[in-house]
């Protein structure tokens, strides 16, 4: 994507983790809108993308705060610096929000087909593979078919598993 001020966003990450804040006082939407406009520029703070990592890996709860969209904001945002091939620690990221979804019993009623497909995707795409998550969204797709449109379908088959 063409960026008419690339500056912009490096101040911004440069604003964000040089000056030690705190990430506690995003909302979850703010934080997943963040790192969604960064990846959508194809811009990847490393420091930014971490520090961001680390705060969604040790949320002190579970993250039900985090709604499917912005949870499918922050995973599609990291596998695209995956794709990039930008070297970001976030080891536990993928590995969390997988952990979350698993954990969710209600067959992930507030889940559109679009965040499904986009999460699923974004794992794949992330070579973050977790069989038992991949089930699951498998399971409730199939549930939910008529609510797929032709392109989240054609996300699903792409899967790796």
């Amino acid at each position: 994507a063409d960026v008419s001020h690339p500056s912009l966003f490096h101040t911004v990450a440069n604003h964000i983790v040089s000056h030690h804040y705190d990430l506690r006082t995003f909302k979850p939407q703010e934080l997943s809108i963040l790192m969604w406009a960064f990846a959508k520029v194809w811009i990847f703070p490393p420091r930014l993308f971490e520090k961001v990592a680390i705060h969604i890996e040790s949320h002190d709860r579970d993250l039900r705060a985090f709604t499917p969209q912005a949870l499918s904001n922050i995973t599609l945002a990291y596998a695209k610096a995956h794709a990039a091939a930008i070297d970001i620690d976030h080891p536990r990221l993928f590995d969390r929000v997988a952990e979350h979804i698993l954990s969710l019993d209600d067959g992930l009623q507030d889940f559109g087909e679009q965040e499904i497909s986009n999460i699923g995707g974004a794992f794949s795409k992330a070579d973050a593979i977790d069989s038992r998550l991949f089930d699951k969204l498998s399971a409730v797709a199939i549930d939910r078919q008529d609510e797929f449109s032709s392109h989240d379908i054609a996300k699903l088959l792409r899967w790796k598993k």
